[in-house]
């Protein structure tokens, strides 16, 4: 499916485990229910798209765009996602754990109950990101991180 075209696309619940979905733009699609675990999602651009209980568990990629994408109770686990751009998106009680979204854009991101054991937002620009209810703590710290206005964000794994 690399480089399809799937604007607004309704694909709940669709699999697609496992799939090459690089520079796919499903942007505005209801992905809701959807099976993307172990998918590699380079430069793919789901923004604004419905991914609510998607499971992206094990996912891979670099540069790919969920900006205002809504991924309430989506499961992240062990994702490996970096350079993406989260901003305005919804991580309402998602499970990131052990995921690497380091270097992301996630400003003004909503984490509210989120789970977030051993979740690595390196070099991450959190600016108004809401980790109120958040579960556990994830990895901020670094060294070139500069402070940030808005809900504070969980203090660093130890």
């Amino acid at each position: 499916m690399r480089g399809a075209l799937l604007d607004g696309a309704d694909l709940h619940e669709a699999s697609m485990r496992g799939a090459l979905l690089e520079d796919v733009s499903a942007s505005g699609a209801r992905l809701g229910g959807t099976r993307l675990a172990r998918a590699t999602l380079s430069r793919a651009n789901f923004s604004s798209a419905t991914l609510q209980l998607a499971d992206l568990a094990a996912a891979e990629g670099e540069g790919a765009s969920f900006e205002a994408a809504d991924l309430s109770e989506a499961r992240l686990v062990s994702a490996t996602l970096r350079r993406g751009v989260w901003a305005g998106a919804r991580f309402e009680r998602a499970n990131l754990s052990h995921a690497d979204l380091s270097h992301g854009d996630f400003r003004s991101a909503v984490f509210r109950g989120a789970i977030l054991t051993h979740a690595s937002f390196r070099e991450a620009d959190v600016d108004a990101a809401d980790f109120r209810g958040a579960r556990e703590h994830a990895c901020l710290a670094s060294p070139t991180l500069a402070p940030r206005s808005g809900p504070s964000p969980p203090p660093p794994a130890t």
